[in-house]
């Protein structure tokens, strides 16, 4: 924002929380267009009306937990017009994914959940047998892979979706016990930028 060579047309800040959002507003400052929405991202991204074949932009998905909906994204891919950086919230996913309990006993509301982040019931994937509980008469199922097999069903899918404007490449960000925090993650908006976009996207991962 503090960029004046060659800056964004328009600013867009969408926070549900409306407290956040007085907070936001603070950054109306030299007379650039700053919009400043109080509204659930997921309804406004879904329902975002542009003239995409004459606009471009930069979109930011930091959710505070797990809010961002697969939905969302399909929407964004649909646009081809925003070049997407994802927070994937790794670490609040995984709290949720128990190693030691069957995905059967996982709460309703948590299974609902994770539908909605991934679009299917593709994370039951994650589990399997344990071949160690089986040979003592039970075929206990087990979380399998970690924090990686959580990350590698939710790029696959954002693989299939943005074919080659995915960046396979992504970066972990980890908190101070050095613990996976988030995923870091990039797509592309206009399929005849994936190149330059890359690239820029690569920069960026190596440099954080």
């Amino acid at each position: 924002m503090d960029i004046d060579d060659k800056p964004f047309d328009e600013y867009i800040f969408v926070e549900k929380d409306q407290d956040r959002c007085i907070q936001l507003k603070l950054l109306k400052r030299n007379n650039k267009n700053i919009q400043i929405e109080n509204e659930d991202a997921n309804n406004f991204l879904q329902n975002l009306q542009k003239d995409w074949r004459r606009c471009r932009g930069v979109l930011f998905l930091d959710p505070f937990a797990t809010e961002v909906e697969w939905a969302t994204i399909e929407k964004i891919a649909s646009y081809k017009a925003l070049d997407t950086w994802i927070l994937f919230p790794t670490s609040a996913i995984a709290r949720m994914l128990p190693r030691e309990r069957e995905p059967d006993s996982i709460s309703p509301k948590w299974v609902n959940r994770l539908n909605r982040i991934y679009g299917d019931e593709s994370w039951r994937g994650l589990y399997s047998i344990d071949p160690q509980l089986s040979l003592f008469g039970g075929e206990q199922q087990q979380r399998q892979e970690g924090i990686n097999g959580l990350i590698s069903i939710y790029k696959n899918k954002l693989a299939q979706l943005f074919d080659d404007r995915f960046l396979n490449r992504s970066r972990t960000l980890k908190n101070s016990n050095n613990s996976a925090l988030f995923e870091f993650l990039f797509c592309v908006g206009n399929p005849n930028g994936i190149g330059p976009a890359k690239r820029i996207a690569e920069y960026i991962l190596k440099d954080l």
